[in-house]
């Protein structure tokens, strides 16, 4: 299977990108809460070079992307801190490395705008955790949620 990896902008892929977001809400969501995504705080943050879009096609179709936002680190001055939004791989293109290979074109590009670390955060419905052990990923913190 070819598979095509590049950076993309929000107007070109929204469209595109709204059915396979509908999709991951399915499988992973949150039950509190509807798929309602702020794409007007994303186009604001891709204004200010501060979202990243890397998506990963087949035959031209759209089947998965890898959201990074770069966000200014509170606890180091002065440092910004590549962290993902979201990560996705549509159902019928898992189990064929697709995956993988999205997330180092990722890394890949975040290392070019000159980070040297990306956080990823997984979710306990869909558990990538020991996939991004075997990438050279370290688990360094567990995230906890109460519905109040």
């Amino acid at each position: 299977m070819m598979a095509k990896f590049q950076q993309e902008f929000l107007s070109t892929v929204i469209d595109e990108i709204r059915p396979l977001l509908q999709e991951d809400w399915d499988e992973i969501g949150d039950d509190h809460l509807p798929l309602d995504p702020d794409f007007e705080g994303y186009e604001e943050l891709e204004a200010r070079n501060l979202l990243r879009i890397f998506t990963a096609r087949v035959d031209g179709t759209l089947v998965g992307y890898f959201v990074v936002i770069y966000v200014p680190s509170l606890q180091s001055k002065g440092r910004l801190l590549a962290i993902n939004d979201t990560i996705f791989i549509s159902k019928d293109y898992r189990g064929k490395m697709l995956g993988a290979r999205l997330f180092k074109f990722a890394e890949q590009c975040v290392k070019e705008d000159g980070f040297e670390r990306m956080y990823v955060v997984v979710t306990e419905k869909n558990d990538i955790g020991d996939n991004l052990v075997g990438m050279g990923y370290n688990k360094i913190e567990t995230r906890y949620e109460k519905v109040l």
